[in-house]
């Protein structure tokens, strides 16, 4: 047999080898793939109160393109730089005042149903400082909310002076973000402290035989290192409630239990679990339980809706709403279609409309 012959029969021998090789391989490709999808399905179910994962993958994508078509709402283009300081200024008054007519419908709904319950409302105010005329802001939206609480008769906590006295760049994650760094929200955990003891003896009227297996809107039993920004990651971990604690609530209640409703603040948005507000008051007054219910972006409506639906049935004593100077900010519909609870689509009011074209136009 010549050289040629010897070469070609090697290869042929060769490649039938490699044949049986990746065909031997293939039910292992095949049975890795298939346990990589079930794997992934069962945690992504895992996070969703959907019995079957395809129904929150068809609500993702319902809520993305009503997300797309809001965009529309307003007249297809970006929202104008310098929006949300517009609304304060005397350009947006008459925007401004219709969204805190909006927002007191909602809070005397709240004020209301905690009333019914004999959950004791306290309204806390935490500053955001903004450059420039954010001190204007500031007492605009101190003015609102403490006015609010004297025609509705809820005991109001102002937390800026405390907040205030402190350096922007001590009290928050400057300069990379604007939220409450871990200093920040002992800062605000003190002045709770200080005020929380008023109620020691106070205990709500509520008590469920049955409750909804979610009593917060956060996904459950989700443990990962979130990372929103690149700069400043942290490690997410909820119950199997749906709310950000390291255990589930226990029921009957051991202790006095106070909720806490608000937005990125009381979520917690950038720090771990044990430098939210919420851990923070744990650890200071051990013998109450304070409940993390903040969920990023939402507004009065959001928390008003999330304590009738489930906050409730977790029988808190006192519920403490958490607010912002951009909370009134959160009632423009692009921000209501990015945050909104009911995950619909919210369109402009004329009102808003023209206010957004005349800031286009500048």
């Amino acid at each position: 047999m010549n050289s040629t012959e010897g070469k070609g029969s090697s290869e042929i021998v060769n490649w039938s080898l490699r044949k049986k090789v990746l065909f031997s391989l293939l039910p292992l490709i095949f049975l890795a793939i298939a346990v990589e999808v079930v794997l992934r399905v069962v945690a992504f179910q895992s996070r969703s109160e959907h019995t079957l994962a395809v129904m929150e993958g068809v609500e993702t994508l319902q809520h993305r393109l009503a997300l797309a078509l809001a965009r529309r709402t307003v007249s297809g283009q970006d929202i104008p730089p310098g929006t949300f300081k517009a609304l304060f200024s005397q350009e947006g008054s008459g925007l401004l005042q219709e969204f805190q007519k909006r927002y007191e419908r909602h809070f005397q709904e709240l004020v209301e149903a905690t009333e019914r319950d004999g959950v004791r409302l306290v309204l806390l105010y935490i500053p955001t400082r903004y450059p420039d005329d954010g001190q204007d802001i500031h007492r605009q939206s101190l003015s609102f909310f403490s006015e609010l609480c004297g025609k509705y008769r809820v005991d109001f906590l102002d937390a800026s002076p405390e907040c205030l006295s402190h350096p922007a760049e001590v009290v928050t994650l400057l300069p990379f973000d604007s939220h409450p760094s871990r200093f920040g929200n002992q800062v605000v955990a003190e002045s709770v402290s200080r005020f929380i003891s008023r109620y020691d003896a106070h205990r709500s009227r509520l008590a469920f035989k049955e409750r909804p297996a979610l009593l917060g809107d956060l996904p459950p039993n989700v443990k990962k290192i979130s990372k929103v920004k690149s700069q400043l990651p942290f490690r997410l971990v909820t119950n199997a409630q749906g709310l950000r604690m390291f255990s589930d609530l226990e029921f009957p209640k051991k202790k006095q239990r106070i909720l806490l409703l608000g937005d990125s603040y009381t979520f917690g948005e950038h720090l771990h679990n044990q430098d939210t507000l919420s851990e923070i008051l744990n650890r200071m007054i051990p013998h109450k339980e304070f409940v993390n219910g903040g969920v990023c972006g939402y507004t009065i409506s959001d928390e008003l809706s999330l304590y009738e639906e489930r906050a409730r049935y977790m029988e808190p004593d006192v519920a403490i709403l958490q607010v912002l100077d951009n909370d009134l900010y959160g009632f423009f519909a692009f921000k209501l279609n990015q945050f909104g609870r009911e995950k619909r689509v919210y369109a402009p009011s004329p009102l808003e409309e023209r206010f957004l074209q005349s800031l286009r136009k500048q």
